[in-house]
Order: C-alpha cells, then sequence, then structure tokens
C-alpha cells in the first residue's frame, strides 16, 4: 500500500498476506489532511493495483485561546482554527458555569465555520465561567480543546 499526501509518499508498505483483504496500521498522520492511498498485490502472474482512494483524517485540537470583550453579561469566547487542508464545517462550543453546569444556549453550541469567536451573552455578573472548543469535518470531532476560565465583571 502506498499513502500520499500533497506533499508526496508519505509511506509505502508490503505487508504479507496469503490472500483476501489486508489492513495496514498507519501512524504519525496529520490533523485534519486529505491523504490519498491505493493497495497493490504481487504475485506470479505480475502486480495489481486497487483504484485510488482517499480519506480526511480528523481535525487537530483546536486551541482556545483568551477572551475578550468581557462585560457584567458575557464576553467573547475565541480559538484559533485547527491546522491542515480539510474543510471545517463548524465548531462545538461549550460554556460551563463555575460548578460545571452548562450554560443554556452555550452548551455545546454549533458555530458556523470559518467563525473562529462567538458572543457569549446573557451571563450572571462577577462569576466564572469556563469554555471548551472542538472542530468538526468531514471525518468527526477533534479532541476539546483546552479549557479557558473567565469572570464576567461587576
Amino acid at each position: 500500500m502506498t499513502l500520499c499526501n500533497n506533499g508526496g509518499i508519505i509511506t509505502s508498505t508490503s505487508p504479507t498476506v496469503r490472500s483476501g483483504a489486508f489492513t495496514v496500521n498507519v501512524k504519525g498522520l496529520s490533523g485534519n489532511t486529505t491523504y490519498y492511498f491505493r493497495g497493490y498485490a504481487t504475485n506470479s502472474a505480475g502486480t495489481g493495483y486497487s483504484a485510488d482512494d482517499t480519506f480526511l483524517t480528523l481535525p487537530s485540537t483546536t486551541v482556545a485561546t483568551s477572551p475578550t470583550d468581557v462585560t457584567t453579561t458575557g464576553f467573547t469566547a475565541n480559538w484559533t482554527a485547527p491546522s491542515g487542508n480539510g474543510t471545517i464545517s463548524g465548531y462545538n462550543l461549550c460554556v460551563q458555569d463555575q460548578l460545571n453546569n452548562g450554560v443554556p444556549r452555550y452548551d455545546c453550541r454549533l458555530v458556523s465555520a470559518p467563525a473562529t469567536s462567538q458572543a457569549v451573552t446573557g451571563l450572571n455578573p462577577k462569576t466564572t465561567y469556563h469554555y471548551q472548543v472542538n472542530a468538526n469535518n468531514g471525518s468527526g470531532l477533534s479532541s476539546n480543546s483546552n479549557t479557558i476560565s473567565v469572570t464576567t465583571s461587576d
């Protein structure tokens, strides 16, 4: 099997398979990246190749960054988009209060890409909140980001 991305060949392996399907575990792939592959088999009659195919890896972990626009009743949550050549379709923004209860309207709210921030409003003054973000592409969700804490002003 040969595995490539836009940068060239990543790996080429020749597992020993007597007949039927085979599986190759490949480690160290980049997140949110499209890879191209094809399998091949060689015997006394020659070498045969499968059709070329692709897969998209899960997004890399999104990094939550410091909040901005902190007021008595809200703040703006910020994060960076994961790297890679895949398309991010959106983000899940999860805001919790100091008791780790989900905040209504922001308990894993879907934020459409390409946005990398979201205003969080309707909060209580002088209260600590926490937020995390994860990214979604055609293959699924990234791991949760780091947790950011923010205290609304008085």
